[in-house]
């Protein structure tokens, strides 16, 4: 018979003529004394319903594990290896599961601690909540009533500009009749000789005469030769040739 090497991590179950086989797979068995020969290692499964079929094949077949030898010992230590290591899983699982309620005992103490303290937030921010939305109506208040001052100002801005328009107009309607009173009233006296101006400094400019129609005189070269402008003192505003001349040459003289 030739030999194998197994690696066997199954179910030994019992066939209808009480033979025992073991399942190695999904749907592949072998005969326990086929297998037996040529068993090198064996894993025992970490599961107590197979570590109970197992204990009861062995009290059944208890020749035939004597007939193992050695590797009925190998077989035995997995046994009890994996029977111990069950009892500390169960252990361990016990273990977990206290621990585990102990804190859920302690979260729940926990949760019964805080409630009056959230209760207490809860009414403290539900108090700041109202005062917030007491705040923002009046503000919406103040707004409202600063919207309808800025209204009225804006129509009082309004109503002042308008006067200040209709005031200007009428200064304006009533300078152009000034102007042409003053123009109606100013003689005619394009006929006077100027009056002759003894000579000064050259380029100096001389006022002459008062009232509303002056002459302007002004040195030219270095003889008698003289040249003046005229100018309608209306508003304070010289003709077009005496404004150049003052420019040009400076001050007035009196």
């Amino acid at each position: 018979m030739p030999q194998y090497s197994f690696h066997i991590d199954g179910l030994l179950i019992l066939d209808g003529d009480d033979t025992l086989k073991v399942k190695i797979g999904q749907e592949d068995f072998m005969d326990w004394e086929a297998l037996c020969p040529s068993i090198i290692n064996f894993t025992m499964p970490r599961n107590q319903n197979f570590l109970h079929v197992f204990e009861t094949t062995y009290n059944l077949f208890s020749a035939e594990w004597a007939a193992l030898r050695e590797e009925a010992t190998k077989i035995h230590y997995e046994y009890d290896r994996a029977q111990a290591q069950l009892e500390h899983e169960d252990f361990s699982v016990q273990q977990n599961a206290n621990i585990q309620l102990q804190e859920l005992q302690n979260q729940m103490a926990q949760i019964y601690q805080e409630a009056p303290s959230r209760k207490c937030n809860r009414l403290r921010r539900r108090s700041n909540c109202k005062k917030r939305k007491r705040n923002w109506q009046n503000t919406q208040a103040q707004l409202a009533a600063s919207r309808v001052l800025c209204n009225q100002t804006l129509k009082e801005l309004r109503r002042l500009r308008n006067q200040h328009t209709a005031t200007q107009s009428q200064l304006e309607a009533a300078l152009e009749k000034l102007n042409e009173k003053g123009q109606q009233s100013v003689p005619d006296t394009s006929h006077i000789t100027a009056p002759k101006v003894p000579p000064q400094k050259k380029g100096e400019i001389y006022q002459v005469g008062h009232g509303s129609r002056n002459r302007l005189y002004r040195l030219r070269r270095n003889g008698r030769r003289w040249a003046f402008a005229e100018y309608r003192n209306y508003d304070n505003q010289f003709g077009p040739k005496a404004a150049g001349l003052k420019k040009k040459y400076g001050h007035l003289k009196d």
